[in-house]
């Protein structure tokens, strides 16, 4: 308590001194002490410079927060930087770790992508190889003759039978290959295609006439079947590689919020307190069937 009265009273003094003019800044001893006021009162802090002023060994904490707020990172700045490329704002921030967590999410997602996409173009060109060695338009149109009386199934009257709904394309597109498997009225086209142990099999004019069968009965065909499930496989790895294009996108908006937030904080002389500055990983090796043989990674996080 003394030695706060006699600090105190050392500092009006001098100040005083100042303010008359009776003594210059440079001639203060700076290496006696230095004084500064905070929230919790008054404290003091011995220092060596010599550089310091009067004013500047007197002035409260809350100016020193403010010039380091003035010398900090530009939220806006760090914002953008990161909207362009995660983890360019945090690099700007200062921060390597949550840089690299970023900037490592926005690589994996597109690696990801373009490995998915890549699996579900192998598989589109597995469904189509498989659909012209087992489905023939050959046997559709047979199918359309002998039901129908049509060699199309654009001659066919969709009111007169409403199980004729669709237009095959002309050329083998996209559509051409959904079709052919999704609906029922083109299930005659498929080489297994039976029904009350009756097919479809491609005959030519000289062979005798199948028996009428009712357009709306829809045949059993394994092969149709199988070529289904390998087209929802394939649109599967598309989806999932669709899906990766959205965490990269969520990746730039929540790495450029976190980049202004973090911005912010530094102007203000605030610690960086975002969730990605309280994780703590450390990675290992552990040992168990083998000396150091299951890698292990550690992650801690501070509330």
């Amino acid at each position: 308590m003394y030695k706060k009265l006699l600090f105190l009273f050392i500092l009006l003094f001098a100040s005083s001194l100042y303010a008359n003019g009776f003594v210059k800044p440079s001639e203060v001893n700076q290496n006696q002490v230095n004084i500064r006021y905070s929230v919790l009162g008054l404290k003091t802090q011995q220092t060596n410079s010599d550089n310091l002023t009067l004013a500047q060994i007197a002035e409260p904490d809350e100016i020193r927060l403010q010039e380091k707020a003035g010398s900090g990172k530009s939220p806006g700045k760090a914002f953008f930087l990161s909207l362009a490329v995660p983890g360019l704002g945090q690099l700007y921030n200062g921060s390597k770790v949550k840089a690299a967590v970023f900037l490592g999410a926005e690589v994996a997602s597109w690696v990801f992508h373009i490995k998915l996409h890549g699996d579900g173009d192998n598989l589109t060109d597995d469904y189509e190889a498989f659909n012209d060695a087992h489905w023939s338009e050959d046997r559709y149109t047979y199918m359309l003759e002998n039901t129908y009386g049509a060699s199309d199934d654009d001659d066919v009257d969709p009111l007169s039978y409403p199980e004729i709904n669709h237009h095959l394309p002309e050329t083998k597109t996209q559509q051409y290959y959904e079709m052919t498997g999704k609906y029922d009225q083109f299930s005659w086209g498929w080489d297994d295609a039976v029904l009350n142990g009756n097919t479809f099999a491609y005959y030519d004019t000289n062979s005798t006439p199948l028996p009428q069968v009712v357009g709306a009965d829809i045949p059993y065909s394994a092969n149709r079947f199988t070529y289904e499930q390998m087209r929802n496989d394939a649109n599967d790895k598309y989806d999932q590689a669709r899906n990766m294009v959205y965490i990269s996108m969520a990746n730039h908006v929540i790495s450029a919020f976190e980049a202004m937030i973090a911005a912010k904080k530094y102007r203000n002389g605030d610690s960086d307190n975002s969730l990605l500055s309280r994780i703590n990983l450390k990675a290992s090796l552990r040992s168990y069937n083998e000396k150091r043989d299951t890698p292990y990674l550690t992650c801690k996080v501070k509330f």
